[in-house]
């Protein structure tokens, strides 16, 4: 009986040893699990920030961009109306060029018309130059028998 007593109390302090050395192995486990939990906690909190962060400027950013999207539609709409002054002024500049080229031609052929007149006069003017010079002869011819005369009166 005492073998089997010397037995179990043998066998039982095996055991209680093998269950030291597993609880010892459990707690080794236990703390490197807690601090892989810590590491873990640590790493998410830092992710959690980092994601604050980023929303923070993602938010930051739209604001922006958004802004600007206005800022640009506002130019694209003056630059729109800018368009429409321009098309309208180039209709009018347009339309005065139109009247413009109108009044040339009309003008160039009242030019020519004056031009025709004018060597209608000139014409009439070289023909008034050639009855002068006649009348001239003429005159040159009446004084020179005038002449003749005196000189034959005073003979006689």
């Amino acid at each position: 009986e005492n073998e089997t007593i010397s037995f179990t109390v043998n066998s039982f302090a095996a055991k209680n040893t093998s269950l030291a050395e597993e609880m010892a192995s459990l707690d080794n486990e236990k703390t490197d699990l807690s601090v892989k939990f810590q590491k873990a906690t640590a790493a998410n909190e830092l992710a959690s920030e980092d994601l604050f962060n980023l929303t923070a400027e993602s938010e930051k950013s739209e604001i922006e961009l958004r802004r600007r999207i206005s800022e640009l539609e506002l130019e694209r709409d003056s630059l729109r109306i800018l368009m429409e002054s321009l098309k309208s002024h180039l209709s009018t500049l347009s339309d005065e060029i139109t009247d413009f080229e109108s009044q040339k031609e009309g003008m160039l052929a009242r030019i020519g018309e004056l031009n025709n007149v004018m060597s209608e006069k000139d014409a009439q003017i070289d023909e008034l130059g050639d009855k002068v010079n006649s009348l001239i002869s003429i005159a040159a011819e009446k004084d020179s028998m005038i002449s003749a005369l005196k000189i034959i009166e005073d003979r006689a």
